[in-house]
């Protein structure tokens, strides 16, 4: 940044403090003094010739006789990686953005040339013409949720959040998924108590969310098997939890926390290896994010996969003054 050692405290300090942006920075830093090892984090700096520059900063506490008394950082300048990055971000926007209209017009002949009545086409076409018309609504789906992610990521995607009953969220995409389960020879099992909390939730979206994990635990859930999902109260968090669950392969520890990562795949070799865009659990995952809960992976016993995921609960007081 162009400074001496005293020279980058003192601005440091003050400009940590002065630009909004840097507002988690002293969360993190209060954190690391307690002992507790935090995340990376961004900061933005002034650099000596007035630039504004983008730094990652990675602290790490160090203890003596039980108490901190020291916390190192490491700031990595990473403003020509952002740029780039968000350069992409704009040309994936555009280009996706420009694909959408001819895709859905394509969609809609697809759809008519199955449907017409006259000169129907004989069924081998058919067939054809389901087959396209299908993959065809996947390429529109990845568009939407390239789309979504973005718009997520520059916090212009708008949300309509409501009080909703958890069963009511669930049972929508079950419904949707069920026909999709029975073509491969399995099922959709809702497994939801009466009595749950309201979430505060824009259903549209928590119905993608549920969508994109029922999916995804179809395509790898052995023929003949159940998709479970559940839910449950978490009273210490102040949510809801609801999980999908299979009896696939699983996923290798390792990438647990990396399969909601943008364009993450995993090992081709692997039974369980990712398919598609790599898109659809980022999509899952920055949607909770925004409606304030949080999402996680885990293997169960003896085999197969969870995905958890929970959404703030309507306080009772809130709920008594709506009823």
């Amino acid at each position: 940044l162009g400074y001496n050692a005293k020279e980058f405290l003192k601005h440091f300090t003050k400009h940590l403090t002065a630009n909004p942006v840097n507002g988690k920075a002293g969360r993190h830093i209060a954190g690391s003094l307690k002992g507790v090892r935090q995340p990376p984090y961004e900061v933005e700096m002034y650099h000596k010739d007035g630039s504004t520059r983008t730094l990652e900063v990675v602290e790490i506490p160090v203890s003596e006789k039980g108490k901190v008394t020291v916390v190192e950082g490491i700031a990595d300048d990473i403003t020509e990686r952002k740029r780039l990055e968000e350069t992409r971000d704009l040309l994936m926007h555009a280009i996706v953005h420009d694909l959408n209209n001819p895709l859905a017009v394509i969609i809609a002949g697809i759809e008519l040339l199955a449907e017409c009545p006259e000169g129907r086409p004989d069924c081998d076409n058919q067939e054809h013409l389901r087959v396209v018309g299908k993959l065809a609504r996947e390429m529109r789906k990845m568009l939407s949720d390239i789309l979504d992610i973005s718009r997520m990521e520059h916090g212009l995607f708008k949300f309509c959040r409501k009080s909703r009953q958890p069963v009511a969220l669930a049972d929508s995409a079950a419904g949707t998924m069920a026909v999709m389960a029975e073509q491969q020879a399995k099922t959709v099992t809702l497994a939801i108590p009466a009595g749950l909390p309201e979430v505060k939730a824009d259903s549209g979206i928590i119905k993608r969310v549920f969508e994109n994990l029922i999916g995804n635990a179809l395509r790898y859930a052995p023929k003949g098997s159940d998709v479970y999902i559940s839910a449950a109260a978490d009273p210490k968090e102040g949510a809801v939890r609801f999980s999908v669950a299979d009896k696939g392969p699983g996923i290798k520890s390792k990438h647990l926390k990396k399969v909601f990562g943008k364009y993450f795949q995993s090992d081709p070799c692997t039974e369980r290896a990712r398919k598609g865009t790599g898109l659809g659990l980022t999509f899952c995952s920055m949607a909770v994010a925004a409606h304030g809960g949080r999402i996680w992976a885990e293997n169960i016993s003896p085999k197969g996969c969870r995905f958890s995921f929970t959404l703030p609960a309507v306080p009772r007081r809130a709920r008594r003054r709506k009823t």
